[in-house]
């Protein structure tokens, strides 16, 4: 009998570091668990919280079993279609695989102690996207790989790309 297999979430993470997501709103029920626990502003019709937050490690999140509602039931589009086996173990390993090297490539070119979110809004100024083509260009490749394959209908229709936002849906009122 072999070993169990991890999930596929616990080796890609890019929902979590900052990569896919900039920020993650919260249920209005969720607002006096989490207050003490997240850095959490107000949002639209809500409150959020910056991704990475302080629970996102190298690993995954270190609140797994807390983590907010939306955490828990974000679905990305490779992981839908493995779930939905349409898209192969392999395949996904290798979509996550590209994603990360692209997401490695834009923060080496960077220099360090830059975020992606902080590389993203620098970028689009166009005098600097000038000044660092090589950047740009990766910058490029790492949000169409996101968008090819990792942002769900609703981000893409919601014209919610990894660079706008959480891409998740507003909470309804009830929570």
């Amino acid at each position: 009998m072999s070993a169990p297999q991890p999930h596929p979430c616990q080796a890609c993470n890019l929902c979590c570091d900052g990569t896919l997501f900039s920020e993650s709103k919260i249920t209005p029920a969720e607002y006096p668990a989490l207050t003490e626990r997240f850095a959490l502003y107000p949002l639209d019709d809500t409150y959020a919280f910056a991704i990475p937050c302080r629970y996102s490690t190298n690993q995954g999140c270190a609140c797994y079993a807390e983590r907010p509602k939306y955490c828990r039931t974000f679905r990305c589009s490779a992981l839908i279609a493995f779930e939905e086996e349409e898209l192969g173990l392999a395949d996904l390993e290798q979509r996550i695989a590209d994603a990360v090297a692209a997401r490695d490539k834009v923060l080496a070119l960077a220099g360090p102690g830059m975020s992606l979110a902080e590389i993203r809004a620098d970028q689009s100024y166009p005098g600097k996207a000038a000044a660092a083509p090589e950047l740009h260009l990766a910058l490029g490749v790492l949000e169409m790989l996101l968008r090819r394959h990792f942002c769900t209908p609703e981000m893409l229709a919601q014209s919610l790309s990894p660079r706008s936002g959480s891409g998740r849906p507003a909470p309804s009122p009830s929570g």
